[in-house]
């Protein structure tokens, strides 16, 4: 062995070795050939591999064992011969495969070669679940390649070397999806397509078909960025900037991803099904764009989207956003005027937010929810907090109610009243000749009562966050205790005023 045959370290190869009848054959890889009965050593001279490590059964050992490493000692190569069980049973197929994964992880510096022509048939499977386990966990070397050779598809003497490294690329791609998919991160998928993109102009550099370029990496990450940083005007509507609206970050991504998964079914048909799970986890969040610019939060489609994100969040298991965000669409369902609820537009007024919250604070009903968010908010550092899975199931039922969409009910018993709130477009999920108290106790924040009302039932309201409109009007004496039409309430200039009233401490 020459000197600088004992300093090749540019590369390491793994390779598995069974019992067959193994005859010469000429490996072709990349325009070379060498002509072994073993493949093993024809990789180490197409790779030019410092270190050689066989993994081995001891019926393999003993019938090649000793032929290969020769072989590949009078090549000059290094080479480790390790024992490893048949997998015959549970126990063995554990041992098997703790010693798989401290061979491929002893080094992680070097890049790596696998090569799964030769073993037991149940081996190259099983290397194939270690490779998926260990490039999970990142513990692989960033230079990973899968080899196989096809002595099945040979033609005549000539045996081609088949590069499966795809393999891991899809594994990683998969986890890196499943990953976004399950906890928000979308970094990793991020990373991948990128590394993709590198390796797509290489490839053109040598001459191969072109392959679907995902333009995705832009609004993943600015999603990713708007969803770790809770920019809920951002994810759902758009902010608009320098006079011009963006595209919320949930249609820019949602649209690419569209896009790509038309072309995905080619060049990573294992991924199709986790984008359409991304497809679909994006879908819930958008708002058209029309009702997007001109309304912002304020428009309906857009309180079923903030319910649908702050769902997401609770399905991350980030409890902190989720409350965060069902905190923000009760505060703009009490809000009296449109100018509270546009974030991110010219004509916000952060004036006219903050009253609107200090009246959500002063809400008895509502003021219990915001103690418990401010427990999340503060890690928990007060006298008595709360255990995480009450917080929990306390983030889970607000949730729940701000999916559940705001309710209208008209109060009056006088017909012509209840025509006339009709025709100012307020049709009412219900009627109600008089308020009882199990109608109160069904009433949540945002709801809206509208009609006539006693003072100290507008209160009792108040103090629940419900929204209350009076019927008002300067009535004649002559008209006092008579049903007034539609029509004359309209000739008495019958207007609705929105009124706040609470109990004197």
């Amino acid at each position: 062995m020459t000197e600088n045959d004992s300093d090749r370290t540019n590369s390491r190869l793994v390779s598995f070795l069974g019992v067959g009848d193994y005859r010469p054959t000429t490996y072709a890889f990349q325009g070379r050939q060498v002509e072994t009965r073993f493949v093993a050593q024809a990789l180490a001279e197409f790779l030019d591999c410092g270190r050689t490590t066989i993994l081995a059964t001891h019926e393999a050992e003993d019938r090649h064992g000793e032929a290969l490493r020769a072989a590949l000692e009078d090549d000059g190569r290094q080479v480790e011969l390790r024992r490893i069980p048949s997998g015959r049973s549970e126990a063995e197929l554990r041992d098997q495969f703790r010693i798989l994964r401290d061979t491929l992880i002893e080094d992680t510096e070097t890049p790596l070669t696998i090569d799964i022509t030769h073993g037991f048939r149940a081996q190259p499977f099983f290397a194939a679940a270690g490779l998926a386990v260990l490039s999970a966990s990142g513990r692989l070397p960033e230079q990973t390649r899968i080899l196989y050779g096809a002595f099945e598809a040979k033609d005549g003497n000539s045996t081609p070397i088949w590069e499966l490294s795809p393999l891991l690329d899809m594994m990683g791609y998969a986890q890196a999806a499943s990953a976004f998919r399950q906890t928000g991160d979308a970094r990793p998928l991020a990373d991948a397509l990128e590394a993709e993109r590198r390796r797509i102009a290489a490839r053109a550099q040598q001459g191969e078909r072109g392959f679907a370029k995902a333009q995705l990496v832009a609004p993943l990450r600015r999603f990713a960025a708007d969803l770790a940083a809770t920019r809920l005007v951002a994810l759902l509507v758009g902010v608009e900037r320098n006079g011009k609206f963006e595209k919320s970050s949930a249609r820019a991504l949602h649209e690419a991803l569209e896009k790509w998964a038309a072309q995905c079914d080619r060049d990573h048909p294992a991924l199709v099904p986790l984008i359409g799970d991304l497809i679909e986890m994006t879908s819930g969040l958008l708002v058209p764009e029309d009702a997007a610019v001109e309304q912002g939060l304020a428009a309906a489609e857009a309180r079923r989207a903030t319910a649908e994100l702050a769902e997401l969040y609770l399905g991350f298991g980030r409890l902190m956003e989720a409350a965060a965000i069902a905190r923000e669409e009760i505060v703009s369902r009490i809000a009296t005027r449109p100018e509270a609820i546009r974030a991110g537009r010219r004509d916000f007024d952060p004036e006219a937010r903050a009253a609107v919250e200090r009246t959500a604070s002063a809400a008895r009903d509502i003021r219990s929810l915001w103690d418990w968010r401010n427990d999340l908010l503060h890690a928990g550092m007060r006298l008595d907090p709360l255990p995480g899975d009450r917080l929990a199931k306390n983030v889970r039922a607000l949730v729940d109610e701000i999916a559940r969409p705001a309710k209208t009910i008209i109060v009056s018993r006088h017909p012509g009243a209840i025509e006339w709130i009709k025709r100012q477009g307020i049709v009412g999920d219900e009627v109600l000749e008089h308020v009882a108290e199990e109608d109160i106790a069904r009433l949540r924040a945002g709801d809206r009562i509208v009609g006539t009302l006693p003072v100290t039932l507008v209160a009792r309201l108040c103090g629940q966050g419900v929204t209350c409109e009076i019927l008002s009007l300067d009535m004649e004496q002559s008209d006092r205790g008579r049903d007034l039409t539609a029509e004359d309430l309209e000739a008495a200039g019958a207007r609705l005023d929105r009124v706040r009233a609470s109990f004197a401490d």
